[in-house]
């Protein structure tokens, strides 16, 4: 079967928890711990289905629901959720025991796009049955809930990957670049190290803006902060995105105030 899969995440909230409560002396309540497999799930025609497996961590039972939304994003990266009902999950809501796994399974109904579709299986545990948890006179009790969130791709009958960057302008001391991509799937990676350099190839500022997502069709905008005095001596912009989706690029300043 032609699915792939990053792997397994476990996410563990009861360490974090005993430190907010040492921090600001409010009791947290226990934690909740689930692992998560895979953390992202990529289906490849004539693929329609995906398995994602959670397993209860801590010592306590886990109610959990189960949701799908499709995914979009904005210019400046933000994830855009929105609901949908091209994707089918089982189950929706249940209660996993401790040490305990349960599998979900997720059906892609809608036909095969042009474009990579992009959806977000949303994991949330829910209170307990009756849960009361009591703090302290005196004192707030917090309880965290969690919600986790699982890529899901469904790649188009024809793959490409290719994107560009463009649109190199300085203002105010902020250096903004776009990335656009020109393919049919995502173009993702963890980190992409930008370099403004002089006219004599001189570097003159450095930085790494960060790991980076941009979806098929999709337009990513990038800005930086960079200190005013470094406009006047700017005149190109080096961009290494890692990952190996990309190759390397360098950009005039075409704008510079």
């Amino acid at each position: 079967m032609k699915i792939f899969a990053q792997p397994s995440f476990v996410r563990a909230f009861s360490v974090a928890l005993a430190a907010f409560g040492l921090m600001f002396g409010v009791p947290a309540s226990s934690g909740i711990s689930f692992a998560v497999d895979p953390v992202t799930a990529t289906l490849i025609p004539p693929v329609r289905n995906a398995t994602i497996s959670l397993t209860n961590l801590s010592t306590e039972p886990l109610r959990l629901q189960v949701s799908v939304q499709a995914w979009t994003q904005s210019e400046n990266g933000t994830m855009q959720l929105a609901p949908t009902s091209g994707v089918i999950v089982f189950p929706q809501l249940f209660t996993l025991l401790p040490s305990t796994a349960q599998r979900l399974r997720a059906a892609v109904i809608v036909p095969v796009s042009t474009n990579e579709q992009t959806f977000r299986i949303v994991v949330a545990d829910l209170p307990a049955f009756g849960e009361a948890v009591q703090a302290p006179r005196g004192r707030t009790n917090i309880t965290v809930r969690t919600r986790f969130l699982v890529p899901l791709y469904v790649e188009p009958a024809v793959r490409t990957r290719a994107g560009r960057f463009e649109n190199a302008t300085m203002h105010d001391g902020k250096l903004t670049f776009a990335l656009i991509n020109t393919g049919t799937v995502h173009l993702e990676g963890l980190a992409l190290p930008v370099q403004l350099r002089d006219a004599n190839g001189a570097t003159v500022f450095s930085t790494d803006a960060g790991r980076w997502n941009v979806l098929a069709g999709g337009r990513r905008i990038f800005t930086l902060e960079t200190g005013k005095n470094k406009c006047a001596a700017g005149r190109n912009l080096a961009l290494s995105p890692g990952g190996g989706m990309l190759s390397a690029q360098t950009l005039s300043i075409s704008e510079c105030t």
